[in-house]
């Protein structure tokens, strides 16, 4: 693959103007943001792709004051893989969320040329006076089924498992590496569908206590039907709990501080702004 080069500054601006026309709803201007010659990003088509940055954003605008305003970094440009890593901020420098794409010559978005939409997860679990943290992976459903998923790495530890949560529209397959201290790693990672002939593989960077934005040691706080969140510059991405009679219940961008339910909370799992997953039990 040859090496490719970007004005980091001009791309920026470029982005800026996709960023802010998905803001507006305005599928048009966003339309004129992506290159004639798109392949693929997360496995979807131009129209798909677009179509689903649209969902994406419609009901979050307002909750991420997105209408202010946004600023977008980025900080990584492999040259060989031509892929691009960019942060989105609102003007309050609250960080909304990262990408990694690639773009064309004049800058216009090409996708990141993948068959899977592969998101790395870090959850770290409370468990009375015991934490671990556990690594994953949450494979968008995409119209694909995941039939195999595989870390390449002597350090897994046993117990690694593929979950279906479609109704959430993903699935999720977490495993353990052997004395993790939360630090940010790449590992080769193998996914198969049930269709496919051969494996899609790449190195995934899977974000780690190091990342820029990470905020230690924001589990929820369980007292009988009363979950609180801790204080928070950023903006919550969801909190979900199971409830005593094991039935379970979602809010997205909730705010710090408590929130009751109709009986006696048995777990909980926050997501901060970084997509870090925080779990307790009661």
């Amino acid at each position: 693959m040859s090496e490719t080069t970007i004005n980091a500054p001009e791309t920026e601006q470029r982005l800026k103007r996709y960023i802010e026309a998905l803001i507006a709803g305005d599928r048009e201007a966003a339309a004129a943001e992506i290159s004639p010659s798109f392949e693929r990003h997360q496995g979807r088509n131009a129209a798909r792709h677009l179509e689903h940055e649209l969902q994406q954003f419609e009901p979050r605008v307002e909750r991420y004051k997105l209408k202010e305003g946004v600023t977008i970094t980025i900080t990584e440009h492999g040259q060989s893989s031509g892929l691009l890593h960019y942060y989105v901020r609102n003007m309050h420098n609250q960080f909304i969320f990262e990408e990694t794409t690639r773009v064309d010559d004049d800058g216009l978005i090409l996708g990141d040329g993948y068959s899977w939409e592969l998101i790395p997860k870090l959850r770290f679990e409370r468990h009375g006076e015991g934490r671990n943290i556990r690594r994953g992976l949450c494979i968008g459903f995409n119209g694909k089924v995941p039939e195999k998923v595989l870390i390449m790495d002597k350090r897994i530890s046993a117990g690694s498992t593929l979950t279906n949560k479609h109704d959430e529209g993903s699935y999720h397959y977490w495993f353990q590496l052997e004395d993790d201290v939360g630090e940010s790693v790449n590992l080769l990672t193998l996914v198969k569908g049930e269709d496919d002939r051969a494996a899609e593989r790449r190195t995934m960077h899977f974000r780690g206590n190091d990342h820029p934005f990470f905020i230690d040691n924001l589990f929820p706080t369980i007292e009988g039907s009363r979950v609180t969140l801790p204080d928070y510059p950023f903006v919550f991405w969801s909190l979900h709990v199971t409830l005593a009679d094991g039935s379970t219940q979602g809010k997205y961008s909730p705010a710090s501080g408590p929130h009751e339910y109709d009986q006696p909370v048995a777990s909980a799992v926050l997501l901060d702004a970084v997509d870090n997953e925080w779990h307790c039990d009661a």
